[in-house]
């Protein structure tokens, strides 16, 4: 930052931002299993994308709040209420935009939007919604998590989402909002055999939602062994 503002012409190919004309890269950690990694992967490329000089969002999606706790914050003690993403993307008139519920972190350039169990407000309130018929506003459940990001598009380089151990509207939220997916993946039978559910059960909804006029296009999906013991 400090050679941009001495010598920007200098600066300008090595200083890694986005130009004017690319679009925010919004990448969704997830798999259906608990245990593989997601949390652990999604601060760890965070944390390695703010040291390359990025400007981060790390999102907690998870009810868990893994991320949350080890950005230094206690989800139990520190996250009020409306303090999470569901503050952005809940059905009622006390909704709040995006950028008052990020928070600074520890680590220089990047910022959280922490979780705690309110999160699973959104999983009970969402088949209300539904049933009720109506296009609320915000947009439907999986245009949500989409909108409240596109509030503070300028502001950062790369969002990264940890996703619930679960296919619920969170997760589907994700997978819409996201330019990208990183499934990860740990290298036992079983976990083997239950992202092989996940995805089924992945593509069946987003067939469903891909009619209701859902985003999944996605720059890249790619999986990412975690927990490897090489011997």
């Amino acid at each position: 930052a400090h050679i941009a503002a001495a010598k920007p012409r200098e600066a300008l190919s090595t200083r890694p931002r986005r130009r004017p004309g690319e679009s925010l890269q919004t990448i969704a950690v997830a798999n259906f299993k608990g245990g593989s990694a997601k949390t652990t992967t999604t601060i760890h490329l965070a944390q390695y994308l703010a040291l390359r000089g990025y400007r981060v969002l790390a999102l907690d999606l998870d009810p868990q709040a893994s991320l949350t706790a080890m950005l230094g914050i206690q989800p139990e003690f520190d996250v009020g209420e409306g303090e999470t993403v569901y503050g952005a993307i809940r059905y009622d008139a006390a909704r709040k935009p995006l950028s008052a519920i990020i928070r600074k972190t520890y680590f220089h350039g990047l910022d959280l939007v922490p979780g705690n169990l309110e999160l699973m407000e959104f999983e009970h309130e969402t088949p209300q919604a539904l049933l009720a018929g109506q296009r609320p506003s915000g947009g439907l459940f999986f245009q949500r998590l989409g909108q409240a990001i596109a509030e503070v598009e300028a502001d950062y380089d790369v969002v990264l989402i940890d996703c619930p151990p679960q296919l619920g509207y969170l997760t589907l939220g994700a997978v819409c909002a996201a330019t990208a997916l990183l499934i990860t993946i740990h290298p036992q039978m079983v976990d083997v055999a239950s992202m092989s559910q996940f995805l089924l059960m992945a593509a069946d909804l987003m067939a469903v939602v891909r009619k209701a006029g859902g985003d999944l296009s996605h720059d890249f999906v790619r999986y990412v062994v975690t927990r490897h013991e090489p011997h």
